[in-house]
């Protein structure tokens, strides 16, 4: 069971099954599961990782709805369930080059989150600023969209494509909605 970041605040209504003690139960991954964690473009367009959350969480009703904030803890709390409590990893230092092996304690690393305080305003020159996490949804879109900029930037420096093809691929990019 994990306690969400946001204490299940800024979900959009229906999106998350609330729980009466704010504590809502995490399963492991299946073996579909981690097949969809394999799939490079369910993982560039965020369908696996709204699966996954579909699958484990049973009380997430809609994952691109979820708060930014509560993703990573609950994936934390998924890897968790799955293999414990030790991840190891793999650092290398930039100045010799040696490689070091590390287990991280994902419970100290899930009990030592904390979320930011969304219930300050900000006033500036007469306007009042509220603010709320972004949902995963946004976060997912811009994602995409700086994915589909580097791509743009690398065919327009790539020598090999013609600069007529060159200028037909940027002119087909929409600076104003961030996509092609």
């Amino acid at each position: 069971y994990i306690r969400l970041p946001s204490n299940g605040e800024y979900w959009a209504p229906g999106s998350l099954e609330l729980s009466e003690t704010g504590e809502y139960p995490v399963y492991s991954m299946t073996a579909k599961d981690e097949l969809m964690l394999k799939i490079p473009d369910a993982l560039i367009n965020g369908s696996a990782t709204v699966k996954v959350l579909e699958s484990c969480c049973p009380n997430i009703k809609d994952p691109w709805a979820m708060p930014a904030v509560d993703v990573d803890p609950v994936f934390i709390a998924i890897r968790l369930a799955s293999y414990g409590q030790g991840m190891d990893v793999t650092t290398t230092c930039p100045h010799c080059g040696d490689e070091q092996e590390h287990t991280i304690n994902l419970n100290v690393l899930l009990d030592n989150i904390t979320p930011a305080n969304y219930n300050d305003s900000l006033s500036v020159d007469g306007l009042m600023f509220k603010f709320k996490p972004q949902t995963y949804r946004d976060v997912n879109k811009l994602n995409l969209a700086t994915f589909e900029q580097r791509k743009l930037v690398a065919n327009i420096v790539d020598a090999d494509i013609p600069d007529d093809e060159k200028k037909r691929l940027f002119d087909q990019y929409c600076p104003i909605c961030l996509q092609r």
